[in-house]
């Protein structure tokens, strides 16, 4: 066993239990990176943020931190679980919810169905009535009595966060996919009743585990006196296109970046937008469909023709991927399937170069970057995004950090879309420092 598999130790400590996310970064690996690389430093940075725990983690320890990503609900996540609160508003505002939930009137479908963002036709292909109304009634709710109670914006998140965990939960997806999967049989249940959870008790509940979190995660900070000197920013913002907005926000740069970035293009790896989809329409975050956002996503614009990397083994990786399940398919699919699968992966490497070297460039001499990365079977090639990882740094003014540790993880399962099929069962920390001269 490694010293980093920190396999049986709390997940969920602090506030790194808020939410339901896929592939969240363990917070005992983050906070060994921290502590290790943190030498000097007064910032760090993840600009593949996700659900926050580099953020959370970096407070703890006496950093301003800044997280970046392209998903609205990983942002409200990142934002929920790193926030300052005032417990006591929050307390006043989770007391009048919990006081309130058994008495609520649920509102009408048609206007619940309005609330959701959702047209009808959808949003009754994933829900029982009963839940769209519960769930439109919950946000009212939430909505009414933070007026009343005059309440700050992060309470008012903690809420509505609260309840983003439990629709996922109320909806007709399979507990056990990250993609938009419904579970078998859903239309029979649909007609008897038979799906329809009680949102009001998952929701109650939620209310007070993540009431006692955020009351852990104060504590924590008031007892290290780090809450008051450190900050927390988080924004929308795609690093392989630009990182300009953030550079005028820390014209100083970063000292330390610890981030877990994509291993693949989402669709085929851990369906980020499908998750969120959800949630995402019903707190009005994004209101798309699932694949325009999975477009701004690294490899979400497929190029129209392979090129080249500049790195050998994932070129060659590229050029000798070979769809898997050849029968049954003519070999005219076969092939199309193939150039497909090329297309996905020479796209997310086109875009995961682009995002390094812009990360480099806002990365201070002498300082530290520490990538926790997955390294994907497709097209029958295992892609060595770690090895990728340390080129692409070395070509942008960086060396390597002792040698690359792997850490042995629960399987984790990739979506039935990607071409492997395959479980993870291995992360790789891929630690560089920028040079000094």
């Amino acid at each position: 066993m490694s010293d980093w598999d920190f396999i049986g130790h709390d997940m969920n400590e602090y506030t790194h239990g808020f939410h339901l996310y896929p592939a969240k970064l363990n917070p005992h690996v983050a906070r060994k990176l921290i502590k290790q690389y943190r030498k000097n430093a007064s910032n760090i940075w993840d600009p593949f943020c996700g659900s926050g725990t580099t953020l959370v983690e970096g407070r703890l320890q006496g950093l301003d931190v800044y997280g970046n990503d392209i998903n609205p609900t990983a942002l409200q996540i990142s934002l929920a679980k790193s926030a300052n609160y005032d417990v006591k508003d929050v307390r006043d505002l989770y007391t009048s919810i919990d006081n309130n939930l058994d008495s609520m009137t649920n509102l009408t479908l048609s206007r619940a169905i309005k609330i959701s963002g959702f047209k009808k036709e959808k949003i009754m292909d994933w829900f029982t009535s009963e839940n769209v109304r519960e769930i439109a009634s919950c946000l009212e709710l939430i909505k009414n009595l933070g007026k009343r109670n005059n309440s700050k914006v992060e309470t008012m998140r903690f809420a509505r966060m609260c309840l983003s965990d439990c629709i996922r939960s109320v909806s007709f997806q399979r507990s056990n996919e990250w993609k938009l999967y419904r579970v078998k049989d859903w239309r029979i249940g649909k007609k008897d009743k038979s799906l329809y959870e009680p949102l009001i008790p998952l929701f109650r509940k939620k209310l007070e585990e993540n009431m006692k979190a955020i009351e852990e995660y104060s504590s924590a900070l008031i007892a290290s006196e780090n809450r008051d000197k450190t900050n927390y920013y988080v924004e929308k913002n795609d690093c392989a296109k630009s990182v300009d907005s953030l550079r005028k926000k820390v014209p100083s740069g970063f000292d330390l970046v610890v981030t877990s970035p994509p291993y693949g293009d989402s669709p085929t790896t851990m369906a980020y937008e499908q998750f969120s989809w959800l949630p995402n329409v019903w707190l009005n975050l994004d209101r798309r469909s699932p694949g325009r956002l999975a477009k701004e996503m690294l490899g979400g614009i497929v190029a129209k023709k392979i090129g080249k990397i500049g790195y050998k083994p994932i070129d060659k990786a590229i050029e000798n991927m070979n769809a898997r399940d050849k029968e049954g398919r003519s070999e005219k699919d076969h092939l199309k399937l193939t150039k497909e699968i090329q297309l996905k992966n020479f796209s997310f490497y086109r875009d995961y170069l682009k995002a390094i070297e812009n990360i480099a460039s806002m990365v201070n001499p002498g300082g530290y970057v520490c990538f926790i990365l997955g390294n994907r079977i497709s097209g029958g090639r295992e892609m060595r995004l770690d090895l990728f990882t340390d080129w692409a740094f070395r070509q942008n003014g960086f060396k390597k950090v002792g040698k690359t540790k792997k850490r042995n993880i629960p399987g984790t399962r990739m979506p039935k879309a990607n071409p492997s099929g395959s479980t993870m069962n291995h992360e790789y920390i891929v630690v560089l420092r920028k040079n000094s001269d």
